[in-house]
């Protein structure tokens, strides 16, 4: 609220202070003056509405009382009000071709708006205090209405426009908008009033201009010139005071403001910044044409005011005449220009945010430039994006359905897995996280007899699918011969898998068969880690060299091991998902880690589950912030 009372006495003190300098230049009539106060209230009324237009009107009436009141002060009051009212109540009430809604100077249609505006303002204002001026015989209508009339007319081309266009798009002022005047479609509301008393403040301020403009100092009245002068007087009233929004019912639109952005608006600001330029220019040439001599000049005030009359009267003729002529190159080269760039961006922005398009193809016309290049890039743009989101689509659909068929083929892999011991004698704690959906590492362990148990572990080569199919064969083959001596089922394994392995992948495999009653264990390594064995109070790797790998190559021989069991034994068996696996700093838990972190937990105490659960913990925290890179399987078995 504070910004905007200061902005309304702003607006009051900027216009008493540009009607004091030239309070002393009178026309002849001795009350039209030449000032410079008529470049602020469109500006003022348009971005503040009353506030605005009040804001004016007393400073005006400030400046008068400074350079000597009278009477004709209150008419000064009423139409300097006028001159800022008017322009902000025609503005949301005339709308010339069809166009409706609260927008301004983005188009040349809208400057001829303005103009069309300024014009009606400038005789309904001017004409109130020129009337009040003819009806208590003060001055005559016609020589205070033409200069007055005129120089607020010039000044709204020369820089009002302009001014109000850089409050609106350099300093992002919000203009003052009465909504009641959108709230209705235009065929509901009845504005037939507004055009009926502008056209008739117009054509009654003319005549009046005409039949008093020969008058001297001598005022005479006719009834003809009162009647015209109180008509003027009741038609501006009336034409300000009729309301903005008219009709029974009131209908909810869209219509809301759009801040003049973009090239549009950039276009439109700098045509108003050449159209200044050109009057001031034209203006300065028509005053050295004019001024004849400097004696001629200073000969007294009526040569003085002709002077400032004909440079007015120039300066209207000129900026009529540019304002007709030039906004035709604004409206081409918003065509050429504006229009396609806002087109191009209003669809690339639909696109961009996936909102339903008005036209599947960007169409902007033949411009004759660059434009109709980047429609073309845009186009075929547009055309491969939509190819890539539809080939995207698809690929999502099947890798969706392949990601549903690799989870039940997880399924079917992980039921083949025992999942715990269910036997007496024996203590076995299995654990598998596979890398992918589904892997190629595998255990297994079986009851061969009362006191004898199978247990082996292994990893085949790969990780895809084709891993894991192997996988399952290799573990059929293992689970058909465990009762074998473990060399043997090797051998067994390792000639069926080689048989129909054109691929030729591989398995590595740790086997044993522990017989508790004996206390022995037989076990074959194919080219599989080494095992920790806790025996006899020995903490130790089984570290023998291992034999081949199963697969590649047929008729391969696999030694057999024995070890004899203490009452202590426990056995770790893994793969090399444990020891191999890495951290985000790529760095590997290691073999070294793996004894470390084994051996405490089994001096501990902790038994297989304890073992198990601990190192999954640790290699968890290990590698946390890194992809898993390969299977990680594990198996723990001690004897009860």
């Amino acid at each position: 609220m504070r910004k905007k009372i200061g902005l309304y006495l702003g607006i009051g003190i900027l216009y008493f202070i540009l009607a004091l300098p030239f309070a002393g230049l009178h026309f002849s009539d001795g009350y039209s003056e030449i000032r410079f106060t008529s470049l602020l209230p469109m500006a003022a009324g348009l971005l503040c509405g009353f506030p605005g237009a009040l804001s004016c009107a007393l400073g005006n009436l400030l400046g008068d009382l400074c350079t000597g009141p009278d009477i004709y002060c209150i008419f000064g009051f009423a139409g300097n009000f006028l001159m800022a009212w008017l322009p902000y109540k025609l503005w949301h009430t005339l709308f010339f071709a069809g166009r409706q809604g609260p927008r301004y100077l983005e188009s040349s249609g809208s400057i001829l708006k303005f103009v069309a505006v300024s014009l009606i303002a400038s005789c309904a204002s001017v004409g109130v205090i020129g009337a009040g001026g003819q009806l208590l015989s003060g001055f005559s209508f016609g020589a205070f209405f033409l200069p007055v009339a005129l120089q607020y007319y010039d000044l709204s081309l020369l820089g009002g426009m302009l001014l109000f266009q850089i409050c609106l798009t350099v300093f992002r002022r919000t203009p003052h908008i009465p909504w009641q005047a959108y709230r209705r479609i235009r065929r509901e509301r009845d504005y037939l009033p507004d055009y009926l008393l502008s056209g008739l403040v117009v054509a009654v301020a003319c005549a009046l201009t005409a039949l008093t403009m020969g008058q001297g100092q001598e005022i005479r009245q006719s009834p003809l010139i009162t009647g015209l002068c109180l008509l003027l007087l009741a038609a501006s009233l009336v034409l300000a005071c009729l309301p903005v929004g008219r009709g029974k019912e009131e209908t909810e639109t869209e219509s809301r403001y759009l801040p003049p952005v973009g090239v549009r608006a950039q276009f439109v600001t700098l045509f108003l910044l050449i159209l200044c330029m050109i009057l001031i220019t034209l203006t300065a040439v028509c005053l050295r044409l004019l001024y004849v001599d400097l004696a001629a000049f200073t000969q007294g005030a009526g040569n003085t005011s002709l002077l400032w009359l004909r440079v007015i009267v120039a300066a209207a003729v000129i900026g009529t005449f540019f304002i007709i002529v030039l906004p035709l190159l604004l409206k081409g080269i918003q065509k050429v220009v504006a229009e396609p760039v806002e087109k191009t961006a209003n669809y690339a922005r639909q696109f961009a945010a996936g909102e339903t398009l008005t036209e599947e193809r960007l169409v902007i016309g033949r411009t004759g430039n660059e434009l109709d290049g980047l429609g073309q890039s845009i186009n075929t743009m547009a055309r491969n994006i939509r190819a890539f989101v539809e080939e995207t689509r698809l690929r999502a659909i099947k890798e969706e359905k392949l990601a549903a068929e690799l989870n039940i083929a997880r399924n079917i892999q992980q039921g083949l897995l025992p999942e715990r011991w269910t036997g007496s004698g024996f203590d076995i704690v299995p654990f598998i996280k596979p890398a992918r959906e589904v892997g190629g590492d595998f255990y297994h362990f079986s009851r061969l007899d009362e006191d004898r148990v199978f247990v082996c572990i292994a990893d085949v080569s790969g990780k895809d699918i084709s891993a894991a199919m192997f996988m399952v064969q290799a573990k059929i083959l293992m689970e058909e011969g465990c009762s074998l001596p473990p060399d043997q089922m090797m051998a067994r394994v390792n000639n069926a898998l080689s048989k129909s392995n054109k691929a030729m992948m591989f398995v590595t495999a740790f086997a044993a068969i522990v017989d508790r009653k004996n206390r022995r264990m037989t076990y074959a390594n194919a080219g599989h880690n080494p095992p920790i064995c806790q025996n006899n109070g020995r903490i130790c790797w089984l570290d023998e060299e291992a034999d081949f790998v199963l697969g590649p190559m047929e008729n391969t021989h696999y030694q057999q091991h024995t070890m004899d069991l203490a009452d202590d034994f426990l056995l770790f068996i893994y793969t090399d998902g444990v020891n191999e696996a890495e951290n985000s700093d790529g760095g590997f838990f290691g073999n070294h880690r793996l004894f470390e972190e084994a051996g405490r937990q089994l001096r501990e105490g902790s038994g297989c589950q304890g073992l198990v659960e601990n190192l999954a913990a640790r290699l968890e925290t290990f590698t946390e912030g890194a992809q898993q890179s390969d299977d990680i399987t594990m198996l723990a078995l001690s004897m009860k």
